[in-house]
């Protein structure tokens, strides 16, 4: 058979596999067989990407209604979370839904972000509180400058996502250690599969094997 036949007769399927068992080894490393739940888990933001996260976190019982905490600036849009998530806690701002969490994700329109960044450097922030960002286009370096949280995680779902069926590329600050990084798997992978690792080349594999 030439090149040409072989590489004809492997499929996208058999090129994720190939791609995504190192990934899947390495990360294996630092996830243990029991699932942690946080203290309190803050979300900034409740649109399609914070509820895809929100029902999964508490339908798995990876963590509890009632140590989620929500902050929108649309109080009807966290009325609707409180409503459909019983137990979900509702903010007037952010810095009363920062205070006492230790993880905080940040699930805002990328114009928006500015503004977050200066009501999140008005909390009583947690010294070991960790940033989890599903925003686009925001750097590590940057979400650390702008939110003052010095644990960051950087992740890019993609939309299956929101119907459960995501892959999530992320990486995040050297600063967190692999015990959270098992914890922020299990958040990252209650609405799918997750590739850890240097950024770009998690998303160049994302890329290769989900879209062209």
């Amino acid at each position: 058979m030439n090149a040409t036949r072989f590489a004809s007769s492997v499929s996208r399927l058999d090129v994720s596999r190939i791609l995504y068992q190192p990934y899947r080894r390495w990360t294996s490393s630092f996830r243990s067989k029991s699932t942690s739940t946080y203290e309190k888990i803050t979300f900034i933001g409740t649109g399609k990407m914070a509820q895809a996260l929100i029902a999964p976190l508490i339908e798995t019982s990876i963590q509890p209604a009632e140590k989620i905490t929500v902050y929108d600036v649309s109080t009807s849009a966290m009325k609707r979370i409180s409503d459909k998530f019983k137990g979900v806690q509702t903010s007037e701002s952010i810095p009363q839904a920062m205070e006492g969490s230790d993880l905080v994700i940040m699930a805002v329109k990328p114009q928006n972000v500015n503004n977050v960044y200066e009501e999140m450097r008005k909390s009583n922030i947690r010294d070991d509180a960790t940033l989890l960002s599903v925003i686009a286009g925001k750097t590590i370096d940057n979400l650390v400058a702008g939110s003052g949280i010095r644990k960051v995680c950087r992740s890019m779902p993609n939309t299956p996502a929101i119907i459960g069926q995501g892959m999530t590329v992320w990486c995040c600050t050297t600063n967190i250690p692999s015990e959270e990084r098992n914890q922020i798997s299990s958040v990252l992978e209650s609405f799918g599969k997750s590739i850890f690792g240097m950024f770009i080349i998690a998303w160049l594999l994302y890329i290769y094997i989900y879209t062209l």
